[in-house]
């Protein structure tokens, strides 16, 4: 596992979310989501595609 540095906190003690945030294009428009909070050597980091619409994939378990 590998440990991410954490981003210097602001005079108001708020910290910059940008490290932890990622985007992409989906069918609802431009997404702006958080990535996993734990990753892993040889692990994903992020999704491999974008949300679909609602009722777009068939119903199943993982």
């Amino acid at each position: 596992m590998t440990k991410k540095e954490e981003p210097a906190a602001d005079a108001g003690g708020l910290r910059d979310a940008g490290p932890w945030l990622a985007g992409t294009d989906s069918p609802l428009g431009r997404l702006r989501y958080a990535l996993a909070p734990v990753s892993f050597d040889g692990g994903p980091r992020d999704w491999t595609r974008p949300p679909g619409a609602w009722g777009a994939d068939p119903a199943r378990w993982l």
